[in-house]
């Protein structure tokens, strides 16, 4: 078997150039940033399974090319390394080298991870990715049932078979990822009924718990009948909430019964409870300003999931619309270059789809531009971004 960082540098090389359908030298550099760019093995292995039919490709027509010709010219945290001068892959070879794939990209993303300083741009730069937009098939194991719900987030599976499971959820990501839609995509898929409330800094207890008005009688909340006849529940902005109201849900969370004001209330079985927010719960950010910093036992009671921009999604949701191709290229090159400049700015899907709606109405391009994209930003800033825009290689305002 070739050595190892051999291997590690010809997986690396191969995923440059066949992860997208993107066979010239940009294409490849683009590729290989976004590479860069994973955080954890779990975006490694949503990477593979997305693209699992170029995967095949690889290994059926890429790999025993590619050990049959010997050394790579690129080289993997600075070693030189030499082949063995049998350079002809064996089936065992080509074996060992398919089951040792995930691990060897698992450490080039580690890697390149390490190298990183910024996490905003970390985590801007992840949502470059390419792909086609997930279509998923439900397969309830419980039910049996198997249900097309259409395209999705591609974070809707991992989120829906954690609400299957009766197990709480909290999303974190960016405004305009489709978290809400998400959430309610779930209710659906599972025929139970959906409530929400947003949460801010003047949020109370009695606005998710409900409240005796004068006259003695109970004034219920959306959150305590979802509790009680089952459903699913999301707690949207949770982290602009108070941490200290919060708190109150606990027992909501993790128990089988809970108080409310007009007395113990048992927990339905399919009552499952969603939270969504763009921080982790760990406090205010650059970008995210009145975020609140959230108690460790009601971070406790959840599991966490990233929740990016799914671009493959954005771009299908605009393509019905005249011209929206060169128009959401454009919107997702400016929220990279956003990120790149570290300018405080959030550029959403939402710029893409309300502005592929203005455009097919007929409105003129540059008022689209200044209301769905720049919006507050200052002129010396919107020529900076213009600026990294061109350099990017986008030419929509040329």
């Amino acid at each position: 078997m070739k050595n190892t960082n051999w291997l590690k540098t010809r997986l690396h090389n191969a995923v440059a150039k066949y992860f997208i359908p993107a066979h010239n030298g940009h294409g490849r550099r683009m590729v290989k940033r976004r590479i860069q760019t994973f955080t954890s093995p779990e975006d490694i292995r949503q990477e593979l399974r997305i693209r699992e039919d170029y995967w095949n490709i690889f290994f059926s027509q890429f790999v025993a090319a590619e050990i049959n010709e010997g050394q790579g010219s690129g080289q993997l945290n600075s070693a030189s390394t030499t082949p063995a001068t049998d350079n002809t892959a064996s089936a065992a070879e080509l074996e060992q080298v398919k089951k040792e794939k995930q691990d060897a990209l698992t450490e080039v993303i580690d890697q390149a991870v390490k190298l990183k300083e910024n996490e905003a741009e970390i985590a801007e730069l992840k949502t470059k990715t390419e792909g086609i937009p997930t279509t998923v098939v439900i397969d309830n194991k419980i039910t049996k049932e198997k249900k097309d719900i259409g395209m999705q987030h591609f974070k809707y599976e991992e989120l829906f078979s954690r609400v299957l499971c009766g197990i709480n959820t909290f999303l974190v990501g960016p405004a305009g990822s489709g978290k809400t839609t998400v959430a309610e995509k779930c209710a659906e898929a599972l025929k139970v009924k959906f409530g929400m409330m947003s949460v801010g800094p003047q949020t109370t207890k009695s606005d998710i718990f409900g409240y005796m008005d004068a006259n003695g009688n109970y004034v219920s909340t959306e959150f305590r009948k979802r509790f009680e006849e089952g459903g699913v529940f999301l707690l949207d902005e949770i982290d602009a909430g108070h941490g200290g109201v919060l708190t109150a849900v606990n027992a909501a969370l993790a128990g089988s019964l809970c108080a409310f004001p007009d007395g113990m209330v048992q927990k339905h079985k399919d009552f499952v409870c969603i939270a969504a927010g763009n921080t982790y719960g760990s406090g205010a950010d650059r970008q995210y300003v009145g975020r609140n910093q959230l108690d460790a036992a009601t971070l406790d009671r959840f599991d966490f999931i990233d929740f990016p921009y799914d671009t493959a999604l954005e771009q299908a949701i605009v393509a019905s619309f005249e011209g929206s191709v060169e128009w959401v290229q454009f919107v997702q090159t400016v929220r990279t270059a956003v990120a790149e400049l570290k300018v405080r700015h959030v550029v959403s899907p939402r710029a893409s789809i309300n502005g592929a709606k203005l455009l097919a109405a007929g409105r003129d391009k540059e008022e689209v531009i200044r209301t769905q994209v720049w919006k507050s930003l200052d002129v010396a800033t919107i020529e900076k971004v213009l600026n990294k825009v061109r350099a990017l290689g986008n030419t929509f305002l040329s």
